[in-house]
């Protein structure tokens, strides 16, 4: 009897473990790095980690280098200026999650420009590299997204959906007909990979609006928390060599 309930207990045990597990590789929001590895939580826990260690240094070394060109996120009459927003969002479904930036480059007196970074067998700019202009895709570097018709000036949206896949949400007039952008691949003569509309409704998820003008104190306070959020958290692990 004592064996029967011995083994039981181990057995509970490992469940218990496993369960775990599972709950630590659910994706957690745009401001995690905790899923930076997540691709590969089939192989054992040195595997992920070493996947999460470079996939953040790499994008916090991209990071820096837009941070020492164009400063930090900062407000100047109520324009949302510098490098100053980045999230992490999971743009090719596969569960590893991609950088998100959108920065000033001092052409507009706000936010104007975006990029996408991903890390798949090594680091690469989806969105926004200044040397490779891939044709085809329906996202720009610039950001051009108006909230309604009569809109002046462009805001980011980002959204995730309930599967955890996340978009750029494009458009002249969000409120009539959005676009909702993400990266997959496609077949154009060979097979390639870039940001095009989904086609076909896109629903249960989460938005994120962040205006670029108009901003008090408090708004821009939110933006800039969590985008340092991101950056600390990629810093940290980046910084943390995983033992093996």
């Amino acid at each position: 009897m004592k064996r029967i309930l011995a083994l039981l207990f181990v057995l509970l045990m490992v469940f218990s473990l496993a369960a775990c597990k599972k709950v630590e590789n659910t994706p957690k929001g745009q401001y995690d790095t905790n899923d930076l590895g997540s691709n590969d939580k089939g192989g054992d826990d040195y595997i992920v980690a070493i996947t999460a260690y470079d996939r953040a240094r790499y994008f916090y070394s991209e990071y820096e280098k837009l941070f020492k060109k164009y400063g930090e996120a900062k407000l100047e009459d109520g324009n949302l200026k510098g490098v100053a927003v980045v999230r992490l969002l999971d743009f090719m479904g596969n569960g590893n999650l991609n950088m998100y930036i959108a920065y000033a480059d001092g052409s507009k007196p706000y936010v104007n420009k975006q990029m996408v970074f991903g890390f798949d067998n090594g680091g690469s700019v989806l969105v926004g590299d200044p040397y490779v202009k891939k044709e085809g895709g329906s996202v720009s570097e610039d950001i051009t997204s108006l909230a309604t018709a009569d809109a002046k000036n462009p805001s980011v949206w980002l959204y995730t959906a309930t599967t955890g896949r996340g978009y750029i949400v494009s458009g002249d007039n969000m409120t009539e007909a959005p676009s909702f952008n993400t990266y997959f691949q496609m077949y154009e003569g060979e097979k390639t990979y870039n940001f095009k509309e989904e086609k076909g409704a896109v629903s249960g998820g989460t938005f994120e609006k962040i205006d670029l003008t108009g901003l008090n104190d408090e708004a821009f306070d939110t933006i800039a928390e969590r985008t340092q959020k991101v950056v600390d958290s990629l810093k940290v692990t980046a910084q943390n060599k995983p033992a093996k």
